[in-house]
């Protein structure tokens, strides 16, 4: 038995998507929300150590989240 989404009326096939694009982004700021305190201790000691360098802690922040190059 060969069930697949493409066999599916696309109302049917957005129907069933929207809830686990919905559940997926509701664990992802979960998630998120969870692991901030972590984030928050790891990134804040690279812009106290550049605010310690003569950086004001706005430029050090920004070095510090920048995104690195996109491959």
């Amino acid at each position: 038995m060969d069930v697949s989404l493409r066999h599916l009326p696309r109302w049917l096939r957005n129907l069933l998507l929207f809830p686990l694009l919905f559940l997926n982004g509701w664990l992802l700021t979960l998630t998120i929300d969870y692991l901030q305190p972590m984030i928050s201790i790891v990134l804040d000691y690279p812009v106290r150590f550049l605010g310690q360098c003569g950086w004001s802690r706005h430029w050090s922040l920004a070095l510090v989240v920048k995104p690195g190059p996109v491959s």
